[in-house]
């Protein structure tokens, strides 16, 4: 069982596991507030899968026991911990999207249009995070981001892709009959 519950305080990790093709599919991203293992403690369950940092990390570890108590008369931690589980649940209903029948284009379009509310995920817009997500290719990510760049929607740099004009990527979603 769970002895730690996690708090990210700066950085990023995922979890992640191998589809059927044997390429690792991210399960799930951690964030800024983002709390881990706080449902396994709460459950009294195992973890299912190990959190991996994407970059140096600044974490509390607090004990789950006492992360349990606390949440009896902390409103403010129950509340943050429930935002860090909306933040995930928007994660997946968005990979959902991502990962259905859509073309490449239009992923990458939809995960632009979806993310870039959370200022978090904008910092971590890069390639292998975008290939990661949208389960694709490097090389297919490339060739829409640089058509992106071409429309003036985003521009990218050392691997990172930065939104330069939202409004018009959002209309481009209206147009290619994505409801973002």
């Amino acid at each position: 069982l769970p002895n730690f519950v996690y708090v990210v305080i700066d950085g990023i990790a995922n979890t992640q596991y191998l589809n059927s093709s044997c390429k690792d599919v991210v399960a799930s991203f951690f964030l800024k507030g983002d709390f881990i293992g706080e449902i396994n403690a709460i459950c009294g369950q195992k973890y299912m899968f190990d959190a991996v940092a994407q970059s140096d990390m600044e974490l509390v570890k607090i004990p789950a026991d006492i992360f349990i108590e606390r949440m009896k008369t902390d409103f403010q931690l129950v509340q943050s911990m429930v935002q860090s589980q909306n933040n995930r649940i928007n994660y997946l209903e968005g990979f959902a999207l991502a990962n259905s029948s859509l073309p490449v284009y239009e992923k990458i379009l939809l995960f632009l249009c979806c993310f870039h509310a959370r200022e978090d995920y904008c910092k971590t817009f890069n390639k292998d995070f975008l290939a990661a997500y949208i389960g694709a290719d490097v090389r297919s990510i490339n060739r829409v981001l640089k058509t992106m760049s071409e429309k003036g929607f985003i521009r990218t740099g050392n691997g990172k892709i930065f939104i330069i004009d939202y409004s018009n990527l959002i209309t481009e979603a209206v147009t290619c009959g994505i409801d973002s």
